[in-house]
């Protein structure tokens, strides 16, 4: 009868150990998809179609790039693309149509730039734009029909307030309300004609937590709740009504925080935290998932090519919901895309080159992680095996003492 209890005992132990472990799988939120072959900091990115585009950056030796790599989300594939015509980092990039647009940084070291650089998906080649008015870096930029918006950032006498904003189709720019706060290494999401620009940082790097919402059809800033956490070196995005912001970092560490913001009840709520901590990182929307990728483990020159993708659980049933039936006509560049066909224009050989440099693979990526990079499910999984091996020594000794014992009172 004892060796009966003690059999149950294990099997119920093992049940619940892995109804407890597929339970946690179904409902994280994150999960890890295709590393980016360079492993960089302070880059900037966009998204056409179902193509996710990284530009430029710090690289592992801390050297400025040109480097465009494209992170095909329907194969979960990285390729190579025309490089930019100059090497940038702390830049902002946005999309409209098949062209991406990327504005400001930094050039020759810390010098900001006004430049912008247009580059063509179908023809794979690159332009010069025209310039904005106040040259910046650090800053964020958000598309709103044929409008981009470039907002704060830091200019050669620091943070600042500027919003100007580019005409795609006339081709000139227009200084806008300022907004309230200077600030720079700032990030934003947009939500139809609302931008809501939050975190930074102002002179001497203290961060901030402001979030200020700009209304793009009144011309007019409001001061909204304050985001939970004080951060710079950020990154934010939207799907429907929520803004999500991740990452960043202090002078002493990288944040794993992910907050979001519901701009209808205007509320913060702390969501499941990145798997791995990061600033200087990109976060890009696609339908209802929102990929989170490279940026420094550690504060200051780190690198990563982590791809870490957060789907929040209250979207799954509706991830695959045509997108005409719950977003607005505005096409935002960085908020949710619906799934397309590639077109087949876009993979004729010679424009796009599959990256073959070994030294670039991913190889060496596992040396600048941080060591929480397991995630919490493993970090779960582990502990309830451990609880099973113990569990199972305990009856192993168990069952050899009452062996013992029958053993000797049979003498």
């Amino acid at each position: 009868m004892r060796y009966l209890i003690l059999l149950l005992i294990v099997a119920l132990s093992t049940f619940y150990v892995v109804e407890i472990s597929n339970s946690y799988a179904e409902n994280a939120e994150w999960s890890t998809e295709a590393l980016m072959p360079t492993i960089r900091t302070e880059h900037t990115a966009a998204i056409i179609d179902d193509r996710i585009y990284v530009i430029g950056g710090f690289d592992r030796n801390g050297d400025v790039i040109k480097r465009v790599e494209v992170y095909d989300i329907s194969k979960n594939e990285w390729i190579e693309v025309e490089p930019m015509p100059v090497a940038l980092h702390h830049a902002s990039a946005t999309s409209f149509e098949e062209k991406l647009y990327i504005i400001g940084g930094f050039i020759d070291g810390w010098n900001p730039t006004s430049k912008m650089y247009i580059y063509d998906s179908i023809e794979d080649s690159w332009t010069e734009g025209d310039s904005m008015p106040t040259a910046r870096g650090a800053l964020t930029t958000q598309r709103y029909n044929n409008y981009i918006f470039a907002i704060g950032g830091m200019t050669s006498f620091g943070p600042t307030t500027i919003n100007e904003m580019y005409d795609i189709e006339k081709g000139t720019w227009m200084e806008k309300e300022a907004m309230p706060t200077a600030r720079e290494h700032l990030a934003s999401g947009i939500v139809g004609d609302k931008i809501f620009v939050v975190g930074g940082r102002v002179q001497f790097g203290s961060n901030l937590n402001n979030n200020e919402m700009y209304n793009i059809n009144e011309d007019k800033w409001e001061i909204m709740e304050d985001m939970i956490s004080e951060r710079g070196g950020l990154a934010a995005t939207a799907i429907e009504e929520s803004i999500f912001v991740f990452g960043g970092e202090s002078r002493i560490s990288t944040f794993s925080n992910n907050e979001q913001f519901n701009s209808i009840d205007s509320i913060w709520t702390i969501r499941e935290q990145m798997p791995t901590a990061r600033h200087g990182l990109v976060a890009i929307a696609y339908n209802f998932s929102i990929f989170v990728i490279g940026g420094g483990t550690e504060p200051g020159y780190s690198m990563s090519g982590i791809n870490e993708v957060f789907t929040p659980s209250e979207f799954r049933e509706i991830e695959n919901t045509r997108v005409e039936d719950i977003v607005s006509e505005t096409n935002v560049s960085n908020q949710i895309k619906v799934e397309i066909v590639e077109n087949e224009e876009n993979n004729q050989p010679g424009i796009i080159a599959e990256i073959v440099d070994p030294f670039d693979s991913c190889q060496l990526v596992d040396r600048c992680l941080s060591p929480n990079e397991q995630t919490s499910s493993r970090i779960i999984y582990y502990v309830f095996v451990i609880i099973i091996i113990i569990l199972l020594l305990a009856i192993g000794f168990t069952l050899i003492s009452l062996y013992k014992y029958n053993k000797l009172k049979r003498k």
